[in-house]
């Protein structure tokens, strides 16, 4: 039976030697790190972004989609073949809340990278196009109020 060994050892994975510094050039490393922080940034705004206080109509509207997106997980898994018509009003009221979230117009780039996460899904899915022209819309309109 091969044993592993941790990498920070210097030792081997099996009968390889693990050297992972070679495969980091100088460029490598730069272009990892940039795309590590913006990747955080974008996926995981809670941790890289401190939210403003939720009195903003872009804050509601926000809690409002998570609310509606946890009421109707919440739903029974029968509903859709037993009640097929409350089934299609809790989906409609939880697309309406999503569409009414990416309606809003965000103040600040706290607020824009919140809307999003809701979009993403936290970083889970591609924007489409009607929804990434928006977002480079409100990013530009930041951009002029910030330079």
């Amino acid at each position: 039976m091969q044993q592993a060994t941790s990498a920070h050892s210097g030792a081997r994975t099996g009968t390889s030697p693990v050297n992972i510094t070679n495969i980091f050039t100088p460029s490598r490393r730069g272009l990892l790190g940039l795309a590590g922080v913006s990747a955080l940034a974008c996926a995981t705004p809670g941790v890289a972004i401190d939210f403003p206080a939720p009195a903003s109509a872009v804050m509601a509207a926000i809690r409002a989609n998570d609310h509606a997106e946890s009421r109707f997980n919440s739903l029974p898994d029968t509903l859709e073949r037993t009640d097929p018509a409350r089934h299609k009003a809790e989906e409609a009221l939880m697309h309406d809340a999503y569409d009414n979230c990416l309606r809003q117009t965000p103040t600040n780039w706290s607020e824009f990278v919140a809307m999003l996460s809701v979009a993403t899904d936290e970083g889970n899915f591609e924007l489409d196009e009607s929804h990434s022209g928006n977002f480079m819309r409100h990013a530009r309109r930041l951009l002029a109020t910030t330079a």
